[in-house]
């Protein structure tokens, strides 16, 4: 009998990883497809999918150039600094990737890439910043 508990706990864990798997695959799959999407710097937006802050707009990619064109990017007060770890009350701790004037992208330990409303964010308190060396 203990056998077959063994075995069945098993093959609930490796069922469990995979779904766990699967749910942070699909959130890098909504990273690129918001890659495709933005009309913010693709330059900007890759650098923070791979945990690097930016300067700001490139002036070289598609979206920069049109907005150049149009007399320069709207200045956008940023609370979420790129690579600070921060702490949701749901799901858990991450590491903010990407903030915009819209939404804040955390890379959350356990559920993969989540983008979050900024305005909803800021007014519920939804994120805490982890202590510096925490």
């Amino acid at each position: 009998m203990n056998g077959t508990v063994d075995a069945l706990d098993a093959a609930a864990r490796a069922a469990e990883a995979q779904r766990h798997r699967r749910t942070f695959e699909q959130s890098r799959l909504d990273m690129m497809r918001g890659y495709a999407e933005t009309g913010a710097c693709r330059r900007e937006y890759l650098l923070n999918y791979f945990g690097e802050a930016a300067p700001g707009p490139c002036a070289g990619c598609d979206n920069c150039a049109a907005v150049e064109g149009a007399g320069g990017p709207p200045a956008c007060e940023r609370p979420f600094d790129v690579g600070r770890r921060v702490t949701h009350r749901t799901l858990g701790a991450g590491t903010v990737v990407r903030c915009d004037e819209h939404a804040v992208t955390v890379l959350f330990d356990q559920q993969g890439y989540q983008q979050l409303a900024l305005a909803v964010v800021l007014e519920g308190g939804l994120l805490d910043p982890e202590p510096a060396g925490a």
